[in-house]
């Protein structure tokens, strides 16, 4: 601030009250890429961004509109879209502050001055380590890995057509596999002893060990695939560098495609980054799986350098985000989209408008078994 004030007329200072968010949206990944965010999407002003020790974010900015500042200020909300401070509200908008700092600038200069750092309380359910166990009874824990460890992981594996269509001719073709596990299932072991199953943390040590189990079961399945199909595998990131995912690779000695969820993403972005260049090194392509309306604009603006991206396809998509839904598809290019829960025909229309050719969901499916029916009666007839 001291640099600025000789021409402070020129700076505005915009100052995120993001210190008053709930604890669970005040973790270092998040605040660390909204600020990443605001760093390079203002690469072509004079600026500096800073998060303050309290988790509060400023932006010092030279020369900049109001309506294009306003523009990334939307962009930021939809960060912390599910926090009651992300919403605007008439009259009252606890989110920000703008301020010209040459009509401003003692009053600005106070009250960075007197800032205290202050640690927000956090809720630990939400933010334990992927490595380390969830905090359960010893007892409780060990019943619940040996209810895992015992299961009949044949019961809990799903797998979903992966197909390819054209606009000319939207007739759906496989041309791959995704094996997963039920979350359902998944979840009905848990809550037969424990009630923590919305615990986020409890929820991923758990599905880990079961991740483990599909790899071995799916090694002889994997074998008898056809090169040339793709074959993807929905794994959580601990999985990955764990010594099963290494001797399952070994023992199958081809390409696949690994999926990863945008949650973990968010839990650890370093760990993904490190899943990913693993992969890499190993020439498995990398899928980052179930990004959604809200979520577009954050994952747009980082580097994954992922091989697929699957978006959900429900009508919040097409009616509040079919804007950064193509934004989306322009910059990373519809050649990396996999459109998922497809289960409308004018869904799948508009994502075929704009390039995109790859598909999933109950609605292709259903054309699927119609197509092999057809065959099967065909084959039959006199």
């Amino acid at each position: 601030m001291k640099k600025v004030k000789s021409v402070a007329s020129s700076w505005l200072l915009v100052y995120f009250n993001l210190s008053e968010l709930k604890p669970c949206h005040q973790t270092t990944v998040m605040l660390g890429n909204a600020k990443l965010f605001l760093e390079k999407n203002l690469q072509e002003h004079i600026s500096k961004v800073f998060l303050l020790s309290n988790n509060d974010l400023v932006v010092f900015v030279q020369n900049m509109g109001l309506l294009k500042l306003e523009r990334f200020v939307i962009d930021l909300r939809k960060f912390f879209e599910d926090d009651p401070l992300a919403g605007k509200r008439l009259g009252k908008d606890g989110f920000y502050s703008v301020y010209h700092l040459g009509q401003s600038f003692d009053t600005v200069f106070e009250r960075v001055q007197n800032i205290s750092p202050t640690v927000p309380k956090m809720d630990l359910s939400q933010h334990i380590p992927l490595d380390s166990a969830p905090i359960l009874p010893f007892d409780l824990l060990v019943r619940l890995q040996n209810s895992l460890k015992q299961a009949d992981i044949a019961n809990f594996i799903r797998k979903q057509p992966i197909c390819w269509m054209t606009s000319t001719k939207m007739i759906p073709k496989c041309f791959g596999q995704e094996y997963f596990l039920s979350l359902e299932g998944i979840e009905e072991v848990i809550h037969s002893h424990t009630h923590l199953i919305k615990d986020f943390a409890l929820f991923k040590y758990l599905s880990v060990l079961f991740d483990k189990k599909m790899l071995d079961y799916l090694v002889n399945i994997l074998k008898k695939v056809d090169s040339k199909h793709h074959f993807h595998i929905n794994l959580n990131l601990r999985t990955i560098v764990s010594k099963e995912f290494f001797e399952f690779h070994n023992k199958v000695n081809r390409e696949f495609v690994v999926e990863i969820d945008r949650t973990d993403v968010l839990w650890d972005l370093e760990g993904f980054n490190f899943a990913c260049d693993f992969l890499k090194s190993y020439r498995h392509c990398v899928c980052l799986d179930l990004i959604q309306g809200p979520n577009l604009q954050f994952f747009k603006n980082l580097d994954f350098n992922c091989d697929y991206y699957k978006i959900v396809a429900n009508d919040e998509l097409f009616y509040h985000y079919l804007e950064d839904f193509e934004e989306f598809v322009r910059k990373i290019g519809p050649n990396k989209i996999i459109l998922v829960r497809c289960d409308k025909l004018s869904v799948i229309q508009t994502a075929l408008n704009l390039g995109i050719t790859q598909f999933q969901g109950f609605l292709v499916d259903g054309v699927l078994r119609h197509q092999k029916t057809q065959r099967i009666n065909q084959a039959f007839k006199p």
